[in-house]
């Protein structure tokens, strides 16, 4: 089917009725009646009914049977300001692919079994209902509590919904889609870190500069997101014909700075204050009956990657160009005839929630049941959520927690993103059992990538700005790294190595692995072959 731009009221039925068809899978609320907070003014809710008091809705998906305090949480919110269109669009039409694709891709299936996805298709909904950039003349993603005037944060019940949500989660990745160019930036995108003009930041060492300590992981990570949504020709605009821009906000070649913005409160205010005076805000707003104390963050919260999406040139594109539901997987590097804004973006989202964090899983019917001890087998896997495989390994337990593995062979140094599709293999890794192994063996296969992220030879280190700071760089990188929001319970805890779901083998005696004869004429043949 294609796609076409939706209004808010659409959006908040489909948030509905999503929730209504997948109770096991979707939580629905609104900011207004979990956290307490105003409407911002009067929309349209439901389809033709009169204007009622506008609400901010939020969707969180995920297996809730499955979920635990360690399910790690990505975010996307659809729109800030409220005449970029594209945003909501792609977010609600992502809910709505994930959970009709849940039973029949696997892939689909791991992602929203171990991953909790919070959608906020329009934080400004005010803005987006009535099609204008602002909420009530304040522009939302100048009003975050960093980088700003204590007077001049949390004004909106945009700012102030999405600030709610992150106080009680750990997100590690997020995306605020936005439209009126075409490009993916990352921190820094303040004036703290942009010594020069806004738009003409001037890079330099120290404090103050533009690159921070998790670049090396941002860039990595964007540079692949560009290749797997690809290129996209919008009619008239033949600057479209080229692959997302990437890079830092601050770099003058990408964007430019501004004071209160998403992406730096996400990226730094739980711990970047201490070396970024004038970043961290204590804002103290008078709209909406005020908002004092309510931006005062624990070391989990804000340490999030939070890219800045600018989807198209044209803030409001028209139907035709939003792009058709099945080009998504079949138009990875775009230039397919059905991909367009909405379908490609989906292919963003996508990326960004399979990066979330390693994964590795045996391919079925790979995994031998039974094995004579001394034998030689293999097992063949998939990664993700890793742009580079350093290493995978099997590994091979005895009931007593023992290796019983003599040999077992590697795959090193794979790209898995970063082309126009994902290499997940399969990869075959073979091993050979210790001769004395009988009894019950675990197979495990196990996955370490991306450690270059964290590596003391990388730029940014050499630059001095220390180890990265981010969840998503360093519960892979760290395995001292152990975050916890203690108002809900997430928590964060570091790996070197990631393992899959492990798979019981029977080992057997290799006397025992004769062949035997079973016709009656052979019964004493049989007999005497099993002394």
């Amino acid at each position: 089917a294609q796609y076409r731009f939706l209004p808010y009221s659409a959006i908040v039925q489909r948030v509905k009725l999503l929730a209504t068809q997948h109770p096991d899978f979707v939580e629905i609320y609104t900011t207004q009646e979990r956290y307490g907070l105003g409407s911002a003014g009067s929309c349209e809710m439901e389809p033709g009914a009169p204007d009622s008091p506008c609400l901010v809705y939020v969707m969180e998906i995920g297996n809730k049977a499955l979920r635990t305090s360690e399910t790690p949480t990505v975010f996307f919110s659809g729109t800030l300001h409220g005449d970029e269109r594209v945003g909501p669009t792609t977010t609600i039409e992502f809910a709505t692919w994930l959970l009709q694709m849940y039973s029949r891709h696997h892939w689909v299936r791991m992602l929203v079994d171990t991953r909790k996805i919070i959608i906020m298709p329009a934080a400004n909904a005010l803005g987006y209902a009535k099609n204008t950039r602002t909420e009530n003349d304040i522009d939302p993603n100048r009003d975050f509590a960093w980088d700003q005037d204590p007077l001049q944060c949390m004004r909106t019940i945009a700012a102030r919904s999405i600030n709610e949500v992150w106080k009680r989660n750990i997100v590690q990745l997020s995306i605020t889609f936005h439209g009126g160019d075409h490009l993916i930036a990352y921190p820094w995108g303040d004036s703290i870190h942009c010594p020069g003009s806004p738009t003409n930041c001037q890079k330099t060492i120290g404090d103050r500069n533009y690159v921070t300590a998790d670049n090396t992981g941002m860039k990595t990570m964007v540079d692949g997101m560009r290749e797997f949504i690809g290129a996209y020709e919008e009619t008239g605009k033949s600057t479209d014909t080229k692959k997302y821009l990437t890079g830092i906000i601050n770099d003058p070649r990408v964007i430019y700075a501004v004071n209160g913005g998403m992406e730096d409160w996400a990226y730094g205010a739980s711990w970047a204050y201490n070396a970024s005076p004038g970043g961290k805000v204590s804002c103290t707003p008078t709209t909406f009956g005020g908002y004092a104390g309510k931006t005062t963050y624990n070391d989990a919260t804000n340490r999030a990657v939070n890219l800045l999406v600018e989807t198209a040139f044209l803030k409001a594109p028209g139907d035709s160009v939003a792009g058709w539901n099945d080009g998504i997987l079949a138009g990875a590097g775009g230039g397919q005839v059905h991909d367009g804004h909405v379908t490609r973006n989906i292919r963003l989202c996508l990326y960004l929630t399979d990066l979330l964090q390693p994964w590795v899983r045996f391919v079925p019917g790979t995994v031998p049941s039974t094995m004579a001890a001394g034998a030689s087998g293999s097992v063949q896997v998939e990664v993700g959520g890793v742009v580079t495989l350093d290493e995978a390994r099997v590994t091979c337990e005895d009931a007593a927690g023992n290796s019983v593995c003599a040999v077992s062979s590697t795959v090193k140094n794979k790209g898995v993103w970063g082309g126009n599709d994902r290499n997940v293999g399969p990869y075959t890794l073979d091993f050979t059992l210790d001769a004395s192994a009988v009894g019950s063996v675990t197979l495990r296969v196990l996955i370490k990538g991306d450690q270059s992220w964290a590596a003391t030879s990388r730029p940014e280190a050499a630059e001095g700005l220390g180890p990265p700071e981010t969840h998503f760089v360093s519960a892979r990188t760290d395995d001292t790294w152990d975050k916890t929001n203690p108002l809900e319970g997430a928590r964060v805890l570091g790996h070197l190595w990631w393992s899959c779901p492990p798979q019981q083998m029977t080992v057997t005696s290799a006397r025992r692995t004769l062949p035997t004869i079973s016709s009656h004429k052979n019964r004493r043949q049989k007999r005497s072959l099993s002394r």
